[in-house]
């Protein structure tokens, strides 16, 4: 059998009790009193006691119905601060799951730019196993003209053209898909790692090539002539900016002459004639206005360099609070132009091996893209 809920006793309710049996007492004595008889004294002792008691009574109950209402403030505020501590513990929970979310996207996004990085790397070895082949061949063809019994000289020099003709063909086949390969990894390097930064913003890539290598130890720079060698896919194919059009000269433009002495260039948000953008492309604001532009160069033995041109990606910004490119983004571009410019010195020194003693002939491979592409000639 269950043991009934013991009922507790409060102050309140004993000071209730006495006031109650002082009043009955009171009232007993009341009956007898007399002026002589002494039972007055008692009655107004009583009347006294029973008052007093009372005011005890009475602030016991203030003082009960004072802790209630702290109580009450106390349990109202507990509950408040519960309420608190959950919508703390919700917000944490959104933003916890949104960090996350975030995270795995940068992740994401670095996945994209190693992804890019490795196939940039394996192009450049597979396409670089391919020179040597196309070199071979040719040697072989050339070895065999020669060794010929073909009397009539014209008719051999016809034929041993024609062989440099398909060998010029081979070495630029293959320049043109790893340039074209390598542009298209670069835009979706800088595109992911911008992404990375909370930035969506598309990206070009251009090749600005020399039409003859520059020696860091020579002087003869303004000699030069740059023009736009490649444009990526997505910007090729919109058939809004130059591709051979346009010719430039180092000096000219404040990002070539800064590459020739610093590893990278990088503008962001640059205003049409504001002075501290000097750019022979007077309109270039009409398409980009933030930009990076790396050499494409290979360092020789004595320490000096040979420059063959320039890697460059830009974009257009509206923002102008925002800084879109940086260091970083700059290393990415410039790891790949070290690749680059190892393929193109690659293919340099395989036609310039091939072709020695025939003057005719371009006499380095950026010349024989320079004639194919813009004189629109042949080896």
């Amino acid at each position: 059998m269950k043991q009934g809920k013991r009922l507790k006793v409060g102050f309140s309710d004993v000071m209730g009790w006495i006031i109650g049996a002082l009043g009955a007492v009171a009232s007993v004595v009341s009956a007898f009193r007399t002026e002589t008889n002494g039972f007055i004294s008692i009655f107004i002792g009583l009347l006294a006691a029973e008052l007093l008691v009372a005011i005890i009574w009475s602030w016991s109950l203030f003082d009960r119905q004072k802790k209630n209402r702290n109580l009450e403030d106390l349990q109202s505020s507990l509950k408040a601060l519960e309420e608190k501590n959950q919508e703390l513990q919700r917000s944490l929970e959104v933003q916890e799951k949104e960090a996350t979310e975030r995270l795995n996207d940068v992740l994401r996004k670095m996945e994209v730019i190693s992804v890019n990085q490795k196939n940039a790397s394996k192009l450049n070895n597979e396409f670089c196993t391919r020179i040597p082949d196309i070199a071979e061949r040719s040697y072989r063809m050339l070895e065999t003209l020669q060794s010929s019994e073909i009397k009539d000289t014209e008719l051999l020099q016809r034929e041993i053209h024609h062989a440099i003709n398909e060998f010029a063909i081979g070495l630029y086949d293959v320049y043109k898909r790893y340039s074209s390969n390598l542009l298209n990894c670069l835009v979706a390097i800088e595109e992911a790692y911008l992404a990375a930064k909370g930035l969506k913003k598309s990206v070009s890539a251009t090749i600005k090539l020399f039409d003859k290598p520059y020696y860091s130890k020579e002087n003869g720079r303004n000699k030069i002539v740059v023009y736009t060698a490649f444009r990526d896919k997505k910007t090729y194919d919109k058939h809004e900016r130059e591709i051979g059009e346009a010719y430039y000269t180092i000096d000219g433009n404040v990002d070539f002459v800064h590459c020739l002495k610093k590893d990278h260039f990088i503008i962001n948000n640059a205003k049409k004639n504001s002075g501290n953008y000097m750019n022979e492309h007077t309109d270039f604001d009409a398409y980009y206005n933030c930009a990076i532009v790396v050499s494409i160069r290979t360092k020789l033995t004595d320490g000096t360099y040979k420059y063959f041109g320039y890697l460059c990606c830009d974009c257009l910004n509206t923002q102008e609070n925002i800084e879109v490119f940086d260091t970083q983004s700059a290393q990415l571009l410039f790891a790949l132009a070290q690749q680059y410019a190892t393929y193109l010195d690659t293919l340099d020194s395989n036609w310039i091996d091939r072709i020695n003693g025939l003057d005719e002939l371009p006499q380095g491979f950026l010349q024989l893209i320079y004639s194919k592409t813009i004189l629109g000639k042949s080896a």
